[in-house]
């Protein structure tokens, strides 16, 4: 998936006796289907160690890849 970068935020916590530490980032997708074009905004759920946030930046637009999970396995910055 290609996504826009709108934003990121840490998220911290406990669920159910779990600890928890994610990156939540909010991604904007362009949608082309049957009879539908526009864009989405979505949100993506990544654990904190697999993910640099200091790489990251708003506004940049970013190859997702996904793992047989559905869980994301790479970021990758798009070179304009």
């Amino acid at each position: 998936m290609i996504g826009k970068l709108l934003g990121f935020e840490r998220k911290q916590g406990t669920y159910e006796g779990r600890d928890y530490d994610n990156w939540a980032l909010h991604l904007v997708e362009k949608i082309t289907a049957v009879g539908v074009t526009g864009n989405r905004v979505i949100k993506e759920k990544v654990k904190y160690s697999a993910l640099d946030a200091s790489a990251l930046s708003v506004n940049s637009e970013y190859d997702i890849q996904y793992n047989r999970f559905g869980q994301i396995d790479s970021i990758e910055r798009l070179k304009l």
